[in-house]
């Protein structure tokens, strides 16, 4: 009797320990590569008033979740450039402008590199001074611009073709300071406007 009521008391036990166990994983709730559930992790980071002491405090779990959505997996290119259907008689002003941007594994984007040049054209060469800028956004915590690495221009006012190129960098750290640094990128842009109107662009 004392072995079957030993026995009765094991199964309880071992029953109520299967149920604890259930209710926390339940509580739990999805994974965290769930991307509802690392976007929210994102949020969090980035309402921070210190997103890195805000980091350290997640799960090795949480932390590897968000690692990888920070992460660019992928590199994408944007011609924003109105189309120009300019002759060799016409003139005009235009702009040149192009993009490149880092995205994560879930096609967000994380960063953007652009630049654009403003000229004007009368047909056989180009008229004014062109206005080449450069510009980099982060749009996730721990992403950084810092500015570019080279800017070049050559050609201009009276040239027949006025070429332009940018490298901008950017890092990834999870740290203060370049501490901790995982991810560099160093997007490329190059541009070129004719006297005619056209122009090309491309970058990597």
């Amino acid at each position: 009797m004392n072995k079957q009521i030993r026995t009765l008391g094991l199964l309880v036990f071992v029953v109520i320990g299967l149920m604890a166990f259930s209710g926390s994983a339940l509580a739990a709730g999805p994974p965290p590569d769930d991307l509802v559930v690392v976007e929210e992790l994102i949020r969090n980071l980035e309402d921070s008033a210190d997103p890195y002491a805000e980091y350290s405090q997640l799960s090795p779990e949480e932390r590897a979740a968000v690692d990888r959505y920070l992460k660019v997996a992928s590199i994408e290119r944007e011609d924003t450039s109105p189309s120009t259907l300019a002759t060799s008689a016409s003139s005009g002003c235009g702009t040149n402008s192009y993009s490149v941007r880092g995205e994560n594994i879930w096609g967000q984007t994380l960063w953007k590199f652009s630049t654009q040049t403003q000229w004007c054209w009368n047909g056989t060469e180009i008229t004014n001074d062109p206005h080449f800028t450069t510009d980099g956004d982060v749009y996730a915590p721990f992403w950084s611009y810092e500015g570019t690495t080279y800017e070049r221009e050559t050609g201009g006012q009276g040239d027949w073709v006025h070429i332009d190129s940018a490298e901008g960098e950017f890092k990834l750290c999870f740290g203060p300071w370049g501490i901790g640094c995982v991810q560099h990128q160093y997007p490329d842009i190059h541009k070129r406007q004719y006297g005619d109107g056209q122009s090309q662009a491309w970058g990597s």
